[in-house]
């Protein structure tokens, strides 16, 4: 399909910028490529593609990904301290001119996209760190943005492993009540029939979730 433009969902909380590689398999590789925070960015990409790519002829790095045909990052984050601490790394992968940073909340400008892209423009994939009580607000939007076969993924679902034991009184309310929150946000994902899911047990916790409908 010539022209096809491809669009990300992008977010890294502890100093980390995740983009995804190999498109056309449906997996998302991810690459630490800067620092920045909240839910970062959007990226859009458009290229010529004259017919399926053999795994030969695909890109196997971010930065063949960001290299090859015309791409531009989108990072959102209420905090542009976070996105200079990452710049040097991105000046020095000579992208910046591919990354458009944007001081902000993330779901005004998430409702303000969904207001303009069109279906050629839905995203291909979503990384979810940020606010872990707007973990709700986020899905609903991107439900909208991530065309299907993209994916949404989501961090901390684990939730230091909380989720998966009884509640500690001796734990901050805060942690308990998160804890009642990403218990309930699982359920929803299981029993969400336009959705696959797999909990990858990385770190804290991943959800990786396949829109099918």
């Amino acid at each position: 399909m010539a022209h096809m433009a491809n669009r990300w969902a992008l977010h890294a909380h502890s100093c980390s910028f995740y983009a995804p590689c190999h498109m056309d398999t449906g997996f998302a590789t991810t690459f630490r490529l800067a620092g920045m925070a909240t839910l970062a960015g959007l990226t859009r990409h458009s290229a010529s593609n004259n017919g399926p790519k053999s795994p030969r002829d695909r890109p196997h790095s971010l930065l063949e990904v960001i290299t090859d045909g015309s791409i531009t990052v989108t990072a959102i984050d209420p905090n542009g301290s976070y996105y200079k601490i990452g710049l040097p790394i991105i000046q020095k992968a000579g992208v910046e001119d591919k990354i458009k940073f944007i001081e902000s909340e993330a779901l005004p400008i998430l409702d303000k996209l969904i207001q303009e892209i069109n279906e050629g423009e839905l995203f291909h994939f979503a990384f979810v760190d940020g606010d872990k009580r707007n973990y709700g607000n986020y899905h609903e939007r991107l439900m909208k943005h991530v065309r299907i076969g993209g994916l949404i993924v989501y961090d901390n679902m684990l939730w230091f492993g909380m989720v998966a034991v009884p509640e500690n009184p001796q734990h901050e309310e805060s942690m308990n009540s998160i804890r009642e929150y990403f218990i309930n946000f699982n359920k929803m994902h299981a029993a969400d029939n336009s959705i696959e899911l797999s909990l990858i047990c990385m770190a804290d916790g991943v959800t990786v979730c396949r829109r099918i409908a």
